[in-house]
């Protein structure tokens, strides 16, 4: 998995650093008791998964953002990394992301090809969105997806260790993450939706939309509505 992903998260800008360096973030990771049953997250393309993956068929919970405000995230997330290359601008990354051409490719393909596995037994769909609305809801869904039974105190430690703010406090401390980022950078940087408003200019919107609108035909039931 070391290779994998320092073999997948090639770099577009100039200045992508060595990730040789940072191996150790990636040994505390692989260090940790491997119990079971266990969580494993991910950004890889269904592809790219080991292949006992696709014959064990394992629970599988996919999260799903606005795409707008995912492109927004992840500019931000190449700043507060110490793993990405810097762009040049905001501008710039737009143009980049329109192509596809960031790390671990378009968000937009990465849901069409994760749409293929939704109707499988075992595979939980969920929106960023509805979880932000009603977060409870939401992770009362999990569990029993995950046939996890949760007493009302459970729910209520669980609601308070997903907390944007106690998150934000976690990864400022968590030393696997802070392996990887910058002196003062945000691994949990807003968590909300709609910020995407505040950074694509008009011409953007409209070249994203047209891009978009094409990309997901076919896929109505994934899409968003700006």
């Amino acid at each position: 998995m070391n290779e994998l992903y320092i073999t997948l998260s090639w770099g577009p800008f100039a200045d992508f650093p060595n990730l040789s360096k940072y191996t150790s973030a990636l040994e505390k990771y692989n260090a940790r008791p491997l119990s079971s049953p266990r969580d494993v997250g991910t950004h890889l393309l269904p592809e790219f998964l080991p292949t006992q993956y696709h014959e064990k068929k394992p629970k599988t919970i996919y999260l799903q953002r606005n795409p707008k405000d995912v492109a927004v995230s992840w500019y931000f997330m190449h700043f507060a990394s110490r793993v990405y290359g810097k762009p040049t601008s905001w501008d710039y990354f737009v143009e980049e992301l329109l192509k596809g051409n960031v790390e671990y490719g378009s968000p937009i393909e990465h849901v069409k090809q994760w749409s293929k596995y939704k109707q499988q037994p075992g595979f939980l769909w969920l929106k960023y969105e509805d979880m932000l609305k009603n977060p409870k809801n939401i992770y009362y869904k999990i569990a029993h997806f995950l046939e996890i039974q949760m007493t009302e105190e459970e729910m209520e430690v669980v609601m308070r260790f997903c907390d944007f703010k106690y998150m934000q406090e976690f990864f400022k401390n968590d030393p696997v993450a802070q392996d990887f980022m910058e002196k003062d950078g945000n691994h949990v940087r807003k968590g909300k939706s709609g910020d995407w408003k505040n950074y694509f200019t008009v011409a953007q919107n409209e070249a994203f939309d047209k891009m978009y609108h094409e990309e997901m035909k076919g896929y109505e039931d994934f899409k968003y509505e700006f």
